[in-house]
């Protein structure tokens, strides 16, 4: 999959159809596009399918300049378009348009998300508001962004620096696009998840910007006699995604950025990821159904045998026997943190609340350990946790 993030500073003429043409994309997120622009791309017939922030906001009769700049999501026939809309309730609803779309070849839709962090009042509530929301999302994700940010765009994430500092806004930018202690949601910044696999790359643009930014996609100060490099623009990725390529097309020479738009058009190649092994922290079942280890229906049964009290064991058994329905359930990808789908109700549960439900159906305690992942065994005798476990063989 090859996704794009893009300023198109509220035009859409022939010098930027053109270098979409050429980028020859799958999906791009637009940021400041005017209803102009936004109907010139849809005029090209370069994507089969588009969201518009604009047309899902009421129109405004005394509109500003800002509140005329919307965000689109464009794609590609071949990625089927499921749901689209706007978050009404950020402080700059226009400011965020999204499509919740079908991969080919994926059991999970996706969301993806176009946010322009457009300065001015409401820039530092919206931009929380948006990494609360991607916060909560429990399917995969990908989001382009201009976010007007950071200040300091540094090699070491944790000591780049922010506009806001004043409280209580000194958090805000940090949860959207800063270092792991202070992101408030699960996407990885795509150009640095793909340095962190290619080390040489990072040292060397350690070595020419020792304080960055990583990459170049906006100057700050475009003036004759000032420049300020800026990487403003960037894409983010779920942990299901794998980064194998990212481009900014920003001109060194003339520093200026591809296309005519004041900001570079970044691209990122994206993959699937296959199998890795569950990260320090990470939630078992989270870690199964994003990558889709575990095919939807696989039957799993209740491990009554790891009730330490005999009197227990015999109370589920015998509940289990008078149905059997009650000790097996099938897995979905499908329903976030709720992945077992249990025969004897027909209803969605987590994994430690449906062993908590045969146990009082039972009459039974529930012991606090072992944890959920461990009641439940699949095909070949093993357990959520021994299948995750596996990964990383």
């Amino acid at each position: 999959m090859r996704i794009a993030t893009w300023n198109l500073e509220r035009q859409c003429g022939p010098d930027r159809l053109d270098l979409v043409r050429e980028c020859n994309l799958d999906v791009l997120c637009g940021q400041e596009v005017t209803s102009a622009a936004y109907e010139a791309m849809v005029a090209s017939g370069l994507f089969g399918w588009s969201v518009f922030s604009l047309d899902h906001r009421p129109r405004l009769l005394r509109a500003s300049r800002s509140e005329t700049l919307g965000c689109a999501v464009f794609g590609r026939a071949g990625i089927r378009l499921r749901a689209s809309g706007i978050l009404p309730w950020l402080t700059r609803p226009e400011k965020l348009a999204f499509a919740v779309v079908d991969l080919p070849g994926w059991k999970q839709p996706v969301t993806i998300a176009s946010y322009h962090a457009s300065p001015g009042e409401g820039k530092p509530e919206a931009t929380m508001q948006v990494a609360h929301w991607l916060e909560l999302l429990f399917e995969p994700a990908l989001l382009g962004l201009d976010a007007n940010s950071p200040k300091m765009d540094h090699p070491d994430p944790e000591r780049s620096e922010f506009y806001w500092q004043e409280p209580p806004y000194e958090r805000c930018e940090p949860a959207l696009i800063g270092p792991p202690s202070k992101r408030r949601h699960g996407l990885e910044d795509c150009l640095r998840s793909w340095l962190t696999g290619n080390p040489s790359a990072l040292e060397q643009i350690t070595r020419e910007r020792p304080n960055g930014p990583l990459a170049v996609s906006y100057d700050r100060h475009p003036a004759p006699d000032g420049y300020t490099p800026s990487r403003y623009d960037s894409l983010w990725a779920s942990r299901e995604f794998d980064v194998t390529s990212v481009e900014h097309r920003w001109d060194d020479g003339l520093r200026l950025p591809h296309g005519g738009s004041d900001h570079a058009m970044v691209i990122a190649d994206l993959k699937h990821t296959a199998s890795r092994p569950r990260r320090e922290g990470e939630d078992i079942v989270d870690h199964l159904r994003r990558l889709e280890v575990i095919e939807d229906g696989t039957t799993f049964t209740f491990a009554s045998d790891l009730l330490a009290s005999e009197n227990d064991h015999a109370l589920v058994t015998g509940f289990i026997a008078e149905d059997e329905r009650r000790g097996r359930a099938a897995w979905s990808n499908r329903g976030g943190p709720k992945t077992l789908v249990w025969e004897a109700d027909g209803a969605v549960h987590t994994v430690s609340g449906l062993a908590r439900a045969i146990c009082a159906g039972a009459g039974a305690a529930m012991p606090a350990r072992p944890a959920g992942p461990h009641w439940w065994v699949g095909p070949g005798g093993r357990n959520l946790v021994r299948i995750s476990t596996d990964l990383g063989a």
